[in-house]
C-alpha cells in the first residue's frame, strides 16, 4: 500500500528508461562539463596546486588506491600513513630550457601536489606496499586482522 497517492500520469522510472540513466550520470557529465570549461585537470581550482585523481578499490584483503601522476619521477613521490589517513605528496618538474628555446604554446603544468584521503577501515601499517609504472602510483594496504574473541576460563579460588 502506497501511502503518498500516485498522481495520474506519474510513471516511476524503469530500468531500462533513458531518464533514469541520464539521472545517474548527471552528476559525472556536470563535473566533465565544467572541468573543460575551467582548464586542465591537472589544476586544483582550490589553491592553483596540481591535483591528482585516484581511484580507491576494497577488495578481499587490502584495499588499493592508484593515483594518477603522469611525467612525475618516483624520487619525487612520498607516501605516508597516520592511523586512517593516507596522504600522496609529490612535485612535478619543469624541463630545463635553453635560453635559445623560444616558446610557441604551453599547457602542461608543472609544481607540488599533495591529497590525502580518509580510510574507510583499519589497515595494517607494517605492510604497505607501493609500486609506480606509466604514470601510475599503486599503494596496497592490508586490511589489519581482527583478533578472534578468545574464551577466557573463570577459576576458582
Amino acid at each position: 500500500m502506497n501511502l503518498i497517492p500516485r498522481r495520474r500520469g506519474d510513471a516511476s522510472l524503469s530500468a531500462s528508461s533513458p531518464f533514469l540513466t541520464l539521472s545517474q550520470n548527471l552528476p559525472w557529465n556536470m563535473e566533465r562539463l565544467f572541468e573543460g570549461m575551467l582548464g586542465d585537470t591537472w589544476t586544483s581550482r582550490e589553491s592553483g596546486e596540481l591535483a591528482i585523481h585516484l581511484d580507491m578499490q576494497d577488495v578481499e584483503d587490502a584495499l588499493l588506491v592508484r593515483a594518477e601522476v603522469p611525467g612525475v619521477d618516483k624520487d619525487d613521490l612520498s607516501i605516508e600513513l597516520s592511523d586512517r589517513t593516507l596522504s600522496i605528496r609529490g612535485e612535478k618538474r619543469a624541463e630545463e630550457k635553453r635560453e635559445t628555446d623560444k616558446e610557441l604554446y604551453t599547457e602542461r603544468r608543472y609544481g607540488s601536489f599533495s591529497r590525502s584521503l580518509t580510510l574507510p577501515l583499519d589497515v595494517d601499517a607494517e605492510k604497505v606496499e607501493a609500486d609506480y609504472a606509466n604514470g601510475i602510483l599503486s599503494v596496497r594496504l592490508p586490511k589489519a586482522t581482527r583478533e578472534r574473541p578468545k574464551q577466557i576460563r573463570i577459576g576458582s579460588k
